[in-house]
């Protein structure tokens, strides 16, 4: 689920694309609304937080180019972890 995901436009999105290679098989790509195979799904019926509202995004088959991956091949993990690392800061303030 995603907050506030049926207001952007341009998405982030991580993923995994070579099983086999495990952490390293994991890349981080930018997803534009409209690209084919990918949908924002119906709002969620949450019990609180009503205040965002809160979709499921759906991949098929999505073909997204070279140019969309951010980094080199693999650095999907690398990045995730910079920007977990970050968050923890604010949470732990």
């Amino acid at each position: 689920w995603i907050t506030n995901g049926s207001s952007a436009s341009v998405y982030l999105v991580i993923a995994q694309t070579d099983v086999e290679a495990g952490h390293k098989g994991i890349n981080a790509f930018i997803i534009e609304r409209g690209m084919e195979g990918f949908v924002v799904g119906a709002k969620e019926d949450k019990m609180g937080i009503r205040g965002s509202d809160t979709h499921t995004l759906l991949f098929n088959d999505v073909k997204v180019p070279k140019e969309n991956r951010i980094g080199e091949d693999g650095f999907g993990f690398k990045f995730a972890m910079k920007v977990l690392s970050g968050g923890r800061i604010g949470i732990a303030a």
